[in-house]
């Protein structure tokens, strides 16, 4: 399996999205499974979205048990605060 730690693809920031659309095509296309961290609830929501328009195949986000950070520059949430499954 592949994991994603923080990948932004919940960002909501184009450049920062962009490169992971041909990459999530291609573990799509393996079948591979992927695990997905993200920051908290906002990207949670924004991944849930574009994984839901590719007719991905991928458990709800849930609350990581990972070790994280706060970090004060990123009001939305801490590290890894929450992980999906993808495959």
């Amino acid at each position: 399996f592949v994991c994603a730690l923080n990948s932004g693809l919940g960002a909501s920031v184009a450049h920062i999205m962009r490169p992971w659309l041909s990459t999530l095509a291609l573990l799509l296309q393996l079948q591979c499974p992927v695990l997905f961290t993200c920051f908290g609830p906002h990207e949670a929501r924004v991944e849930a979205q574009i994984l839901t328009a590719i007719h991905a195949r991928w458990a709800p986000h849930k609350e990581t048990g990972f070790g994280h950070v706060l970090e004060s520059d990123k009001p939305l949430g801490v590290c890894n605060a929450m992980y999906c499954w993808l495959w």
